[in-house]
C-alpha cells in the first residue's frame, strides 16, 4: 500500500492541511469509516479530491497545452475557458459575467442534452425577469409568454 504526501500547509495553533495521495485500498478504508480516522491520536477529517489536468489551447481534459495529443497543437489556436469561443481566456469580454460562460466540452459532446436544459432553463429565467422588471402588461408579453408555455387559449 501506498501513501505520498503531495503537500502540508500548517496553520495556526498547529493545525493545518494536507494533500495525500493513497493507495485504493487506503482511501475505500477512509470512506468506510465516513472519512474520518485517526492518526497520532488525533482526529482526521478527510475529503476526497480528484486531479484533472486541462489543456489551456483546446479546455479538453487529460492533456496540457502544447501536448501533441492537443487538437491544436502546433497552431496558435486557443478556446476560450469562459465564452467557449475563439481567443484568449486572459482577453474574453464575459469573463467576469457568470451568467454567459459557455462550457466547450458541453457545447460539442454528443450527448449535451444537460447542457441544453441549463441553457433553455437560463434563458427562461432571464425572460422572465425581463418581464418582472417591466411589468408592463402588454399584449406582446402575454402572446410571448402563451407561446413559451404553450399555451393556445
Amino acid at each position: 500500500m501506498t501513501l505520498e504526501v503531495i503537500f502540508i500547509k500548517e496553520e495556526l495553533a498547529g493545525l493545518g492541511s494536507a494533500v495525500i495521495k493513497v493507495d485504493p485500498r487506503i482511501r475505500n478504508h477512509i470512506i468506510k469509516n465516513k472519512r474520518k480516522d485517526f492518526l497520532d491520536m488525533s482526529a482526521v477529517h478527510a475529503i476526497d479530491q480528484i486531479h484533472l489536468t486541462q489543456c489551456f489551447a483546446c479546455q479538453k481534459f487529460g492533456h496540457k497545452s502544447g501536448s501533441q495529443f492537443c487538437q491544436f497543437h502546433g497552431q496558435e489556436k486557443t478556446v476560450c475557458l469562459y465564452s467557449a469561443k475563439e481567443h484568449e481566456s486572459k482577453n474574453c469580454s464575459v469573463k467576469r459575467d457568470p451568467q454567459k460562460h459557455n462550457c466547450s466540452n458541453c457545447l460539442n459532446s454528443t450527448n449535451n442534452r444537460w447542457y441544453n436544459e441549463k441553457l433553455q432553463n437560463k434563458k427562461r429565467k432571464t425572460r422572465a425577469a425581463e418581464r418582472k422588471k417591466n411589468k408592463s402588461g402588454s399584449l406582446e408579453d402575454l402572446a410571448n409568454y402563451k407561446r413559451e408555455k404553450n399555451v393556445y387559449n
